[in-house]
């Protein structure tokens, strides 16, 4: 199971980091070259705007897996142990219905732009590409959050860092950093 989780993080990362850096570049090229001419890529927003529905639903997922979504912890935490456990199992499988639905539906969308024979405007790409972008990241939303009911159900589940948590690790952070340029500069 860890290994799978690995490799589904690493999968995950690769997705996100290279959506990132593609929508920057072009973007930034665009405005380049918006700058100093009087014309601009058509194509950029049509890329953009997918690539950021994939980087959506993926981060999405990978906020999943750390148990990170918004919840209502001022009241669960009141719960008893047991009921805390319930209320964790509810919301994964409603989110993992959730999830199914975009799955469903994503699909539904793209199989008919593929029948379809739909193309982009600008780049005059078949419209299924960027449409599968959603089954895609709906997909690894429900794998996260299977996993998170999983290890809810059996108790493993890490619950997300607290702020004070969150900003004593910064800190540290930053501590290291700064004695690692001391040490270089040294």
């Amino acid at each position: 199971m860890k290994r799978y989780l690995k490799i589904l993080d690493f999968i995950e990362n690769v997705i996100m980091a290279t959506s990132m850096i593609v929508m920057l570049g072009i973007t930034f090229i665009n405005v380049i070259i918006r700058k100093f001419t009087t014309t601009s890529f058509a194509f950029t927003e049509e890329v953009v705007t997918s690539l950021f529905i994939l980087l959506t639903l993926v981060s999405a997922a990978a906020v999943a897996r750390r148990g990170g979504h918004i919840g209502l912890s001022a009241l669960t935490d009141m719960l008893p142990k047991k009921i805390q456990k319930f209320v964790a199992l509810l919301s994964a499988a409603v989110s993992v219905f959730f999830s199914a639905l975009l799955v469903y539906y994503g699909y539904l969308m793209a199989l008919g732009e593929f029948k379809q024979g739909m193309l982009t405007a600008a780049l005059q790409w078949p419209e299924w590409i960027f449409g599968s972008f959603v089954p895609i990241g709906g997909l690894f939303m429900a794998l996260e959050f299977i996993n998170y009911a999983i290890l809810a159900f059996k108790g493993t589940q890490e619950a997300p860092p607290s702020k004070d948590e969150s900003a004593a690790s910064l800190e540290n952070a930053a501590a290291e950093t700064e004695k690692n340029l001391k040490g270089a500069q040294s």
